[in-house]
């Protein structure tokens, strides 16, 4: 595995932005992923997430994601279970 080409393998990009650093007091506000596979995207998912509590400032400032745009946004337990589901698959 360690001489294969990153071309050859499949793989997944996942980025993550939360309300803050420690997981046990902030929540997801989106996620992000990509399935990777013979050097293509073959797979691309992206949602924002109601975190059920507000975004502080310096984070939205951060990010760009505001309490106005998760205030509709699904709730993590609608949007993990496809990407739960992608990662599972070999």
């Amino acid at each position: 595995m360690l001489n294969t080409l990153l071309e050859n393998v499949r793989f997944v990009v996942v980025d993550v932005e939360t309300t803050g650093g420690k997981a046990g007091d902030h929540r997801m506000t989106e996620i992000a992923m990509c399935v990777v596979e013979d050097d293509e995207i073959v797979v691309r998912y992206e949602s924002l997430i109601n975190p059920r509590q507000p975004i502080p400032d310096f984070i939205q400032m951060m990010t760009g994601i505001t309490n106005e745009m998760v205030a509709t946004a699904p709730d993590e337990d609608v949007v993990l279970p496809p990407i739960v589901s992608e990662l599972s698959t070999e």
